[in-house]
């Protein structure tokens, strides 16, 4: 599976990435993984699904077109969701160590090869 090799990688390349994880907008856990000990990612798949479509809900309203990624910033992390498509999110939890541009950057790389692997039908 692609999902895990990418997100192995991620972990790997992008300095300060703690976890890494892709869901449904549904809110379902397709891959988690995780470098660091932090609360399960796959814990907040829900919360991050709903936040997502929130945000796309608020673009289609404004008339914007799809929203593209969604960060969330706290004091010592960072969550960078990028959209899979419509259906699908890629996302990174960060500490402050790292750089967002550059892994937002090496998510959107990427991102074609979830697109064949998740929309292969």
């Amino acid at each position: 599976m692609a999902e895990k090799k990418v997100i192995s990688q991620l972990l790997s390349n992008v300095k300060g990435a703690i976890a890494g994880i892709i869901i449904s907008l549904k809110g379902e856990e397709i891959e988690v993984n995780t470098r660091k000990t932090i609360t399960d990612p796959g814990f907040v798949r829900g919360e991050l699904a709903i936040i997502m479509k929130v945000a796309n809900s608020l673009a289609e309203d404004l008339k914007m077109g799809p929203v593209r990624e969604v960060i969330i910033s706290f004091d010592t992390y960072s969550i960078i969701s990028l959209m899979i498509r419509d259906n699908y999110a890629l996302i990174l939890f960060m500490d402050d160590s790292g750089s967002l541009g550059l892994a937002r950057k090496k998510m959107g790389a990427v991102i074609p090869d979830l697109e064949k692997d998740l929309y292969s039908e």
